[in-house]
């Protein structure tokens, strides 16, 4: 494809590179962007000025310069289909020049060799392909689902129907949305991408069908009162206490348990008043967010008092000096071992909550001193406020009780 660079002290951006080594047109052309005229005669290099400076008209322009000469040499477009399709080691693509003819498997694949995907979407993927196997009744479908044609929305319909039913079955309870959703919002970007692949390179048109999501139930009721959040800490200390700081810490910081496993020495400064903490969010897939969190007094003088290993910089570790959580080869992350203690104390405790209990209290709680859900979102690390503004019911709801257990006068 044509490029645009700029050329010494102009202000104009200049086409540059070549396709197929062909740098000439064979007729006079005449391209018209937003009012802006690029001529090119027959036999005349290209390689030159745009007669512009603005970056998206220029692009624009050598995009329709590329279209004009793969128009004008057909050998060079079927070239560029077969090499723009990274062949894998061990898999063979379905033909990129009949994109209907691929399965599940052959979209996953394209994805997988033609963009830079995190460690958490591979992954996914290759744990999806593998374990999604179901049997669809009387519709004639493979078990495995990467076997299934690039999917419609009847497909959709069925896949919704039975993918979970087994699971569902074995655990007698119904699969949550946000599972579901998952699952359909990965479909759905490998999908689109064979749909791109068709409109580019095959004769047929695929499209990816439109896919829903499930109503995702908002756990709201995964918070701790004071009472409950110190029987913890108290059953912590006398069975678990090994993990009593972990959870301390992230009452007073409401982090995630991924971001208590992974807090290193270098990312918590104790600076009395100004003492605060730094919190990695690798959630999200792109990239990894930071934010401060000011540390509490208690907090304080409990990590300066806190033991360090030598075997690592992880603030939290085994007896042996570990790191409760690390970097597995094949997933980004997986979830720190520490948070089964939550589950074995709750269920000891007559608790219905989960791990993340009490990074929810801590927000629950802050709404209810009167903070502004804007700082609350903040010290969550929520990227939008509309994530934050489900603890408001909640905290709301934990006043008009509050106020109706008033005794009666």
């Amino acid at each position: 494809m044509f490029a645009i660079r700029k050329k010494g002290e102009s202000q104009n951006l200049y086409i540059c590179s070549s396709v197929g080594n062909i740098k000439t047109v064979q007729r006079d052309h005449e391209i018209n962007i937003s009012g802006h005229q690029f001529k090119v005669l027959a036999g005349q290099s290209v390689h030159r000025s745009t007669g512009t400076a603005n970056e998206g008209i220029a692009k624009q322009i050598a995009k329709a310069l590329t279209q004009i000469v793969l128009d004008e040499n057909p050998h060079l477009k079927k070239e560029r289909q077969v090499a723009s399709v990274v062949l894998p080691a061990k898999r063979v693509l379905g033909d990129p020049d009949n994109v209907d003819n691929w399965t599940v498997e052959d979209a996953f694949e394209y994805r997988k060799q033609n963009e830079k995907l995190t460690d958490d979407v591979t992954y996914f993927f290759e744990r999806f392909l593998v374990k999604a196997v179901f049997d669809c009744g009387e519709y004639n479908y493979p078990k495995r689902f990467a076997d299934w044609p690039l999917v419609s929305e009847k497909d959709i319909e069925i896949f919704n129907k039975f993918r979970w039913r087994e699971v569902e079955a074995k655990r007698d309870k119904p699969i949550a949305g946000g599972t579901r959703n998952t699952e359909l919002n990965y479909l759905r970007a490998s999908m689109k991408v064979a749909e791109r692949v068709s409109y580019n390179y095959s004769d047929g048109r695929y499209r990816c069908p439109s896919i829903k999501c499930f109503p995702e139930n908002e756990n709201t009721d995964n918070f701790l009162t004071p009472e409950e959040a110190k029987a913890v800490l108290e059953w912590m200390a006398e069975n678990k206490r090994n993990h009593l700081k972990m959870y301390l810490t992230q009452a007073y910081t409401g982090a995630r348990p991924i971001e208590i496993a992974r807090l290193t020495w270098d990312c918590v400064h104790l600076e009395d008043e100004k003492s605060r903490v730094q919190f990695y969010n690798y959630k999200g897939g792109k990239g990894k967010r930071t934010r401060w969190v000011p540390l509490h007094r208690i907090l304080v003088e409990m990590l300066k008092d806190h033991p360090r290993s030598v075997r690592n910089d992880f603030v939290f570790h085994t007896f042996c000096g570990k790191p409760f959580s690390v970097k597995s080869a094949k997933a980004g992350t997986r979830s720190p071992s520490y948070i089964m203690s939550f589950t074995e104390c709750a269920r000891e405790l007559g608790l219905n909550k989960t791990s993340y209990a009490f990074r929810h209290s801590f927000a629950t709680w802050l709404l209810e001193n009167g903070e502004t859900i804007i700082t609350v979102m903040k010290l969550m690390g929520h990227s939008q406020v509309t994530t934050t503004q489900k603890y408001l019911g909640v905290a709301d709801a934990t006043k008009i009780n509050a106020v109706n257990n008033l005794p009666t006068l």
